[in-house]
């Protein structure tokens, strides 16, 4: 074969080869652009995709409220790492967060409205989220639990919701963050790295007005969060059940300086500033409640029911007013701050004002057998006059509880419980309290319990000592108390214009400690309804009481 034959083979397998590329890449380019075209997206999306950040309405967006505007922006939110709202009213329906590391920024300038009752912005198993700046309104169409949210978000890590604006919203949580289980003890995932800042909400509702079966939060924590924070937002929730609610394995969060006022005002049913709840077999556990203000809440306005596996939980340095505007003892415990079944649970510092008629302070029902819990540091206060039936404190049961350092003003009863006869029953069992230098006045009864129960389940091993009582008609009464210590108090202006005020009134109890009280201006000063003998009573020093100690 000549040179030129060669030459000539090999050129034309070149060229061959060249043309098979050639058609390769065509056929590439083409399947390319045909995936293109049936996914629904746009020459100008393609583009997009290479960029970090878009606004909406590169995509066809109007944003002037009347247009359906959600295939636009959820094509922006699947390009785009940063979507950038410029000024608008953008009508939408079901928004689904695609893909990781997303911000939706509003800019204080944008409003999404919901169309219908799903969820307006869902995300699942995602990570890096961040929402702000948004006026999100609802559609008020909400009929069943999991629906109509403005922002539900399951299985997610690393989320900042923050300056955004939510109203006119039905439904279990306008901001829901829920985990991979409600009853088990260790969920299989967990929502977490969570941060809820500097939120309004107001004008949203409950899905069923007035129904005690039916949910409707603000906030809404479920089913297995931790690591969160919940701090500076702004609720307003006259016809919602709760402003911030946390259930079923909530750990490692802080809940601090939000502002929450007229929670479900417009409801007589179980109502809630701030609530913490076990569910199953669920562990609640290292949650503060801080610095929060409350005001004007129909029943409690922080509620915490953990069980023994949980605790670590604080309440601290909240200022609450007007809890409890509808109180009534038929329904659910009552008060400021009612722990239900807790354990290690610290409540400390804070300032409770205008004690409502049948309400209480703090409240406390547990029948845990060592709670381990402190009530240390707050001030409680009642309203401009006595309303009847009001406690600063009430222990209704519960066991290794220390009651220190409190100051209590005008109530009916300023720690204890008294119990109504027709509620005699053997399972209130009230047993190892302290109750130490605290300082109470302006009382019926200053510390008091009358549990009309069997002495082997009354009152027993109580330390009642150091505290200071003033202007109280009794200013310690126990009745069936036992085994108990009523050390060192200073009491004084035990009086009544009938002249049967008594310092110390001890009802049927024995074996108990009665010593170094320095007890003034009484009528009575230590009144015993027991045989003599029964109970020691010495070193106590008295002054202006018209009767000593009697019998």
């Amino acid at each position: 074969m000549t040179n030129e034959k060669r030459v000539s083979s090999k050129n034309d397998k070149w060229k061959r080869v060249v043309l098979i590329i050639v058609i390769g890449i065509v056929f590439l380019l083409l399947a390319y652009f045909l995936n293109v075209i049936t996914t629904g997206e746009s020459i100008n999306s393609l583009k997009l995709s290479l960029k970090s950040s878009c606004d909406p309405k590169l995509f066809g967006a109007k944003g002037d409220g009347i247009s359906d505007e959600t295939l636009a922006i959820q094509q922006a939110m699947d390009t785009c790492k940063i979507v950038s709202f410029s000024k608008g009213i953008y009508k939408v329906s079901a928004l689904v967060i695609n893909h990781h590391n997303l911000q939706l920024k509003g800019n204080d300038v944008a409003s999404l409205v919901a169309m219908d009752n799903q969820n307006l912005l869902y995300g699942v198993d995602k990570a890096q989220i961040r929402i702000s700046g948004i006026s999100f309104f609802g559609s008020n169409l909400s009929t069943i639990d999991g629906d109509g949210q403005a922002i539900y978000l399951k299985n997610v890590k690393d989320v900042i919701i923050t300056k955004n604006r939510f109203s006119n919203f039905k439904g279990a949580g306008v901001v829901r963050i829920e985990g991979g289980s409600s009853t088990a003890s260790d969920p299989v995932t967990w929502s977490e790295q969570i941060n809820i800042t500097s939120n309004i909400f107001v004008n949203n509702t409950q899905r069923a007005p007035f129904a005690p079966g039916v949910a409707a939060n603000s906030i809404y924590l479920v089913g297995g969060v931790r690591n969160f924070f919940v701090l500076n937002n702004r609720i307003d929730a006259a016809n919602q059940r709760s402003g911030i609610a946390m259930m079923s394995n909530i750990r490692n969060g802080k809940v601090s300086q939000n502002y929450l006022s007229n929670i479900g005002i417009n409801d007589m049913v179980q109502t809630y500033g701030i609530f913490l709840y076990d569910l199953g077999e669920s562990i609640c556990k290292d949650v503060e409640i801080s610095s929060n203000v409350i005001v004007n809440v129909s029943k409690m306005c922080i509620y915490i029911q953990t069980k023994g596996n949980g605790g670590n939980i604080f309440i601290k340095n909240n200022q609450l007013a007007n809890c409890d505007i509808h109180a009534d003892d038929s329904t659910l415990p009552a008060g400021a701050i009612s722990i239900n079944e807790g354990r290690l649970v610290f409540v400390e510092g804070n300032r409770i004002y205008g004690v409502n008629e049948n309400s209480r302070g703090i409240q406390i029902l547990s029948s845990i057998d060592d709670s381990s819990s402190v009530i240390e540091g707050n001030n409680i206060a009642g309203g401009s006059e006595r309303h009847a039936g009001t406690v600063g404190i009430k222990i209704a049961y519960g066991s290794g509880i220390k009651i220190k350092n409190n100051t209590i003003d005008n109530v009916m009863l300023g720690i204890g419980w008294t119990q109504p006869i027709e509620d005699s029953v053997s399972s209130f069992i009230i047993s190892n309290i302290t109750i130490v230098s605290n300082k109470i006045n302006n009382t019926d009864k200053g510390i008091g319990f009358q549990i009309y129960v069997s002495p082997s389940s009354g009152v027993g091993s109580l330390n009642i000592s150091q505290n200071k009582i003033m202007n109280s008609n009794i200013g310690i009464n126990t009745y069936l108390l036992f085994n108990s210590a009523i050390i060192s108090n200073r009491i004084s202006e035990a009086r009544t214009a009938e002249g049967v005020g008594k310092a110390i009134f001890i009802q049927n109890g024995q074996r108990n400690k009665i010593l170094n009280n320095i007890i003034g201006q009484c009528d009575y000063g230590i009144y015993q309804e027991v045989a003599p003998g029964v109970n020691a009573v010495a070193g106590n020093i008295f002054s202006e009481c018209s009767v000593e100690i009697f019998p």
